[in-house]
Order: C-alpha cells, then structure tokens, then sequence
C-alpha cells in the first residue's frame, strides 16, 4: 500500500495492531508513515490492553534482543498516546475465569462482535492468526457485514499488505465468500488446504504388542525435560493430573505431560513421532509440538499448546452452569459456537485425522468463536486407533466394540458429530432421551428418536423445553438429526456447517427464537392469548387459535401445558369425566390438585424442575 491508501485506510477502517507490529525490527518508517496517515485523517489506532500488557512482559525479558524490540514498542506506544492517535481498548470478555486470555484471541472475538457495525482492519506479522482471521472473514454470507481486512508490514519497503494473496501464494491456502443457497460454496467457512501434509487413511489397525519403555525417573515440578535437539524445558508449575500423566506449565509458555510409569510404551513413542511428522497447524487444537525426555534421555511426555477456557460438559451442558458461565449469551451463541466447533473438526478430517472419543469434557470454550481441543494424543492417525471412546457419541454400529481393536472411519465420526451439535443446541440433553423409554444405549442401538415419530405414535419428547427448541431448529438441521438419529444415515460435516449456518442466518434475521431456551413453539404470525393459569400471554397459530374457540377449551400456556402433561404421566390428577388429555380441555375442579398418597419425592422433584426450568 501507497501512504495515499494508508490514509484511506485509516479513514474508513478501525485499525487494531497485534504485539508482533509494533516489535517489529526497523519498523521506525512504518510508524511514523501511519502516525502521520492518522494525524492527518484525525483518527486512532485501537491497542487491546491485553497486547500492551503482553509487551510490558515481554519487556522483562532475559533475552537482550527481544527485551530491546519491546521497549522501542513501548516508546511508539507513549508517543502515539501523547499524540492523540491512541485508542486502548480492554474488552470485558478478556478476563475467562478469572485468568487472562492470550492476546492473539482477543482479536476473533472482538472482530466477530464488531464486524457488523465497522470497516476492521488488523495489523498483525503472525501468519497463523491471519488464517484465523480470514477463516472469520469468509465464515459467513451476510450481506449486511462490513469489510475486513488482514494486513501485514512489509519487511522491506515497511509498507502495508494483504495476507490473503500472500498465502495463497506461500501456503496454498484460497478463501472464497460463503454462498448461503450453496450455488457456489459447498461448505461453511473452509479454506483449500492444497498443499498441506496429510496422513494416510488406513483400513486395518496397527497389530503388534505394546512394550513398556524403561524409565529410570519422571520429571516434576522444578525439574528439567529436554527435546530431541537438547533444548532445556523448565517444569514452573504443576497444572493437573489425569489417568494418564500430569500436565505442567513451563518456562516458554507450553504446556508439558509427563506420562505414568505404566503409560510409557514403545508405540505411544511412534505414535508421537508420527504425529510429529506432518507440519499441521490447526486453531485452537492443542497437537503434539515436541517429544521431551528426562534427563538420561528416556522418552516421558510431549510439549503442546496451552488451551484455556471453561471445559464444555461443565460449562454449557445445563441450563445453570450455562447461565453461570456465559450470563449473556443468547441462542445465537450456541449456534456459532457448534459452527467453530464443526469448523475445527472439518479441519481435523481435511488432514485425515480422526478424533475417536468426540467427549465435551475434551473441548475448553473461550467463547463462541474460540476453543480449544484438548488430550489429542489420543487421536486416530493412520493405522493407530483412539482406544478410548464415551458409548453415548459411539455410532449404533460400534457399539460394544473395544476401541483400541477398530479403526474408526470419518463417517462413524460423523455420528458423534451430530450427536455433540445436539447436546450443543439441547444444552446438555442427548438425542435419545424421551419418555418411558429403555436406557439412552438401547435407543442408540434402537434408533429410537423421540423427536420423530410416526402418526397416531404416542410424543415421547423429555418434558421441559426441548420440544419448545426443537419446534425453533431450522428445518435443514431437524433433518439431517432426523436423517442421522432415525434412519442410521451419516450426514457430512460441510452438510452440518451448512445447517447450522442457515439456523444462525434465520435467528439474527428474526425467523426463530434468540432465547436460549424458548418457552413456547414457534409461531408464525400467531394471535396472542392469556393462559388461564398464570396469566402470561402467548402466540398460538389461528388454526389453534379457531379450534380453542370452537370448542370452549381453556388456554394455557406452554409452560402450564407441559406441567398438565407431567402430572397426567405421572396418574397423579383426579380423572376427568372425559378422559381426553388434550391440554386445552376445560378442568375439572380437581382437575390439577395432586393426590399427596401417590406423589413420590422423586415425581414432585421432577415437577418443580419442570417449573423452574420455565421460570
């Protein structure tokens, strides 16, 4: 870019600076070309507080080079603020759980948020984050989003230029804009990966006997690891312990698991080395960076990214914890953060790796648009399988197999796929949950899916909200979960991003509910009525609308609906003189007064759920 565009840019974007462009070596040219640019445009470059903090740390460092390039970073940073040409901006999404978030994810989150209202643009040296970006960029097809562009600073002529062409040209990598009605895109936020290394897809698993390693020590806390190029990790901190190993923090921001005694195998090492083998970067997916050993140089760990976030199960799977952990999010929040999830996955696949225990006790959320996968050692690559699996996200056809025997297949993934897009959108709630039904494996093997059911079949949809959510999916999603959960067909991961994109487009556009858990079934251009029970008003269609008239009935609402429903299941109301249970029947008086002899503890804790979860 010319310093003419430069001042285009500043006057019609909203310019951020990542922590690399500012510490740029011999940058002096750029900065002050865009101090002038933004003088003369009288406008601001916005710094995240969390990058200036990250350069103040960076500024203590022990290494004289990078310790020198952050305080010249500092001193663009004072006199870019003494100039008015300073905008710092700290997000109250940057503190997760009371521990800060890396600078480099602040960026996706607050460009998601804001690319509905500005013109965006990044300055950021860090290739991997401009994939990031860009993947957001072209994620989907609103036509009402603002432009986005990811710039670099050119390490010659110090002027700016777009990322995009760049790794295209270096990486392979194409984006082309998301088509909706799928006329020019088959799949949702995928960039062509080229000339990325791949594994081999096997059909067989590896045969061979596992042999425990010799291991003289396990390294701990305030002790020493080394890679296979003799570099010194220093273990600072332990993190946790699981059944395989313990995690530590280390002295350069990785995080380290040193495995049990008993774990340390001579095909766990080739599986590592393999892993190792293929240079695959993935956002958020936390891979194998470096084998470590101990300090006789016996294989005990790996090195990987540091994930961070709230782990999935206990975060999002239930209405509590989901308050408790994301107060703010609303319907369209679940949904993108499926489509991140489904994203990273497709990415997984395009590389011919293949998760195997899909377990949202393995995924940590940021928020929507950032997460982080997490015990991925455990992946199948080639023809070692994932020897680990959770029965409820196990296709039909798996079950009750021993999973370090099988080689799973992209398309048995695919089950799992549907069935965590599910608990996602259900918060925590499994496809084959119903009424009165046999145990959640039994329906698996059974396929009975309560949420489809065949005419004059008896509604065996769980009592509470979810039929409330499934009467607002859009009607792609209700059939590929019909598709995968009823008929034992395998609904492809682009199929899936597709959906969900549609259900997101129809939320933000008003055609289904942005309630997280919506209280009533979806109605269009319904007539309101007040429930003769607590007064609340709802939307029924005219169809209803006509027959409640007609027939005299009583209305009311959803929520009151489903408690009559419970209590009939539960045979604890009065039988009326016509034993029809339609729920818009006028009551009897003793209709809905409970006989105290037959309510057990369990049925009345079952009620008060039911009211609560409608309060």
């Amino acid at each position: 870019m010319t310093s003419l565009e430069l001042e285009s840019l500043c006057k019609n974007y909203k310019i951020f600076v990542d922590t690399n462009a500012l510490m740029l070596e011999n940058a002096e040219i750029f900065h002050k070309n865009i101090h002038d640019a933004l003088y003369q445009t009288n406008t601001k470059i916005i710094l995240a507080m969390r990058v200036y903090n990250e350069i103040k740390k960076v500024a203590e460092s022990t290494d004289n080079n990078t310790r020198s390039r952050a305080k010249y970073a500092l001193k663009v940073v004072e006199h870019f603020n003494n100039s008015n040409l300073l905008d710092v901006r700290e997000e109250e999404n940057e503190v997760i759980g009371g521990s800060k978030i890396f600078a480099d994810a602040v960026f996706p989150m607050v460009f998601s948020k804001n690319r509905l209202k500005h013109n965006l643009c990044l300055i950021t040296q860090d290739a991997k984050l401009a994939i990031d970006m860009l993947n957001i960029k072209y994620s989907q097809s609103i036509t009402s989003y603002k432009d986005m562009k990811i710039v670099f600073i050119h390490n010659r002529t110090y002027s700016l230029h777009e990322w995009e062409p760049r790794l295209e040209r270096t990486h392979g990598l194409k984006w082309e804009p998301q088509s909706i009605n799928g006329t020019t895109q088959k799949s949702t936020n995928r960039f062509t990966q080229e000339n990325a290394e791949k594994f081999n897809l096997c059909s067989s698993p590896l045969i061979e006997k596992e042999r425990l390693l010799s291991v003289s020590k396990l390294p701990s806390v305030g002790e020493y690891v080394f890679t296979s190029k003799l570099e010194k990790i220093y273990l600072k901190k332990f993190i946790a312990s699981g059944g395989e190993g313990e995690l530590f923090e280390t002295n350069n921001g990785l995080v380290c698991k040193i495995y049990k005694q008993e774990r340390l195998t001579n095909l766990r090492k080739r599986k590592l080395e393999l892993m190792l083998n293929k240079n695959i970067l993935i956002k958020g997916v936390c891979l194998p960076k470096k084998i470590v050993f101990n300090d006789q140089n016996q294989f005990v760990g790996y090195l990987m990214d540091k994930a961070q976030g709230h782990i999935l199960q206990t975060s999002v799977f239930g209405k509590p914890v989901l308050k408790n952990k994301f107060p703010k999010w609303k319907r369209e929040n679940l949904v993108q953060l499926a489509l991140t999830i489904v994203q990273t996955i497709e990415k997984l696949h395009n590389v011919n790796i293949i998760i195997g225990d899909i377990n949202p006790n393995n995924i940590l959320v940021v928020d929507e648009n950032t997460v982080f996968f997490v015990d991925t050692d455990s992946y199948q690559v080639e023809n070692f399988p994932c020897p680990v699996g959770t029965p409820i996200f196990t296709a039909p056809e798996l079950q009750g197999f021993n999973y370090a025997d099988i080689l799973r297949t992209k398309e048995h993934e695919m089950f799992a796929v549907a069935t965590l897009i599910f608990m996602i959108l259900f918060p925590g709630k499994t496809p084959y949950s119903s009424q009165g039904g046999e145990d959640l494996i039994a329906n698996i093997k059974n396929r009975n899916f309560s949420y489809v059911r065949e005419k004059d079949e008896a509604d065996k949809k769980p009592f509470g909200p979810w039929r409330f959510i499934w009467s607002h999916l859009h009607f792609e999603l209700k059939k590929n979960f019909e598709e995968v959960f009823s008929k034992g067909c395998k609904v492809a991961i682009e199929d899936w991003a597709k959906a969900l994109g549609y259900y997101l487009k129809g939320i933000k556009e008003g055609h289904s509910s942005n309630e997280l858990f919506p209280s009533s079934y979806r109605v269009q251009d319904g007539i309101s009525m007040n429930c003769v029970e607590c007064g609340k008003k709802e939307l029924v269609s005219k169809v209803h609308f006509d027959k409640i008239q007609s027939e005299g009935w009583k209305f009311r609402c959803s929520r009151c609906r489903e408690i009559y429903k419970l209590r009939m299941s539960m045979k604890i109301s009065q039988p009326t003189q016509n034993n029809s249970s339609h729920a818009y029947n006028k009551p009897t008086q003793n209709q809905h007064k409970p006989n105290n002899s037959s309510v057990s503890k369990n049925n009345s804790g079952l009620l008060n759920f039911i009211k609560n979860f409608f309060s």
